[in-house]
């Protein structure tokens, strides 16, 4: 269950294998404005991405490469001026799990002196589509005409399109399948021994009868367990190879740390992308077609622009925009079991009376003093470290 009071605290409760949640909140902008979305302890190990610039609307997706567990604080929505009881008027939840099928959930928004009934206002419970491979897709609110919640599922047909949640966090979007599919049963880990063992069972051979000294000398073969395999991969980034490297730091050696690939199924082009706030990237991502299921993408310190399928390959192509100045932005991935994380190559765009030659390499490598730390400490952090030579080199190499 998902409660939101009307201080703006919103909380999860029972929130096991949860590993992706889309929230819609609707408020009266009459009476407050400027919503800020701050990350409770629940979801601390998921991404978050907010969306306030419409008013009287919040859109939040959190999305994480494992499940969260137990119940507590998913995060708090401030408002300027502070929120007016009554405010909030409504919310709606779809929430997947790791394998991205749609899990049940009631929301609500309740009163700040009584957490377990709801307001007068709306009452929304978001009635999930089961059909596996389909994440956030085709929800459908209902609105009770009575402050009540109501705990029969049903279930809707209603597709809708990759929804896209932007924000200073960056931009989450969960897919929908552009082919029929056609709904099987979820099968669990216990279900699926079972099967095997009746599997197992049918291909034994069978006796007409069994004396109890046989039953005595018959020896059980144990049954080999069926292990799914999945993998959570992070990959290292160019900048973690600056920050490493122990060797001679020569301009033509420095530039040779971009040249060697972060992935051999992840691609970013162009190769090298200076965060100017308009440069946008197109990461190319292969994906077995073993895979049912439609993967998930989400960016930190970037946000989406399209994604799409490119034909029958299983290659998926994700046009991405880098926040401004960042000099490190992160493609989350989840498809099926397995998840991926992928560092985008990103650097601010630097001043263009820095000259990033050879020349300019020197006085970054042996300039002293104030002013010098000053100019070339390009993420202005107070350091002047293996950060400002890898934005140096990646301004060098894209101006060529």
């Amino acid at each position: 269950m998902i409660t939101l009071d009307q201080s703006g605290a919103l909380n999860g409760a029972n929130m096991d294998n949860v590993a992706g949640l889309d929230l819609t909140i609707r408020y009266d902008s009459s009476i407050m404005s400027s919503p800020t979305v701050v990350k409770g302890d629940l979801v601390s190990k998921g991404m978050l991405s907010a969306n306030t610039s419409m008013p009287g609307i919040i859109r939040m997706v959190i999305i994480s490469t494992s499940p969260f567990t137990g119940s507590g604080q998913i995060a708090a929505i401030n408002f300027a001026p502070n929120p007016v009881n009554g405010g909030i008027k409504s919310i709606s939840a779809t929430l997947i799990d790791i394998h991205g099928t749609h899990l049940p959930v009631i929301a609500s928004v309740t009163s700040n002196t009584d957490p377990s009934s709801p307001v007068a206002a709306d009452v929304i419970t978001t009635i999930p589509i089961t059909t596996p491979g389909i994440p956030f897709s085709g929800t459908v609110p209902t609105v009770p005409t009575v402050p009540t919640v109501s705990t029969v599922p049903t279930v809707s047909t209603v597709p809708t399109v990759p929804t896209v949640s932007t924000g200073r966090a960056g931009s989450i979007t969960v897919q929908t399948n552009t082919s029929p599919v056609v709904s099987e049963p979820h099968v669990t880990e216990e279900s699926k021994t079972t099967i095997q063992s009746d599997i197992l069972q049918q291909q034994l051979p069978q006796e007409s009868a069994v004396t109890p000294e046989a039953v005595s000398e018959t020896k059980t073969t144990p049954q080999k367990e069926i292990i799914e395999v999945r993998q959570h991969i992070v990959f290292k980034g160019v900048v973690d190879r600056f920050k490493t490297y122990r060797g001679d730091k020569s301009l033509p050696i420095m530039s040779a740390l971009f040249s060697k690939d972060i992935s051999n199924f992840i691609h970013q082009d162009p190769a090298i992308a200076l965060s100017d706030g308009n440069t946008t990237v197109t990461i190319s991502v292969d994906i077995s077609n073993s895979n049912q299921n439609s993967p998930n993408f989400a960016l930190e310190n970037a946000t989406i622009q399209s994604v799409k399928k490119e034909g029958k390959s299983g290659r998926w192509s994700v046009v991405a925009k880098p926040e401004f100045n960042v000099w490190t932005a992160t493609l989350s991935i989840i498809a099926g079991g397995d998840s991926y994380e992928y560092p985008l190559t990103v650097a601010p765009r630097l001043d263009n009376a820095i000259n990033t030659d050879q020349a300019g390499w020197n006085n970054l490598q042996s300039g002293k003093g104030s002013q010098q730390d000053i100019l070339y400490d390009f993420n202005k952090d107070g350091v002047r470290d293996y950060i400002d030579e890898y934005i140096f080199v990646a301004n060098h190499l894209a101006r060529k």
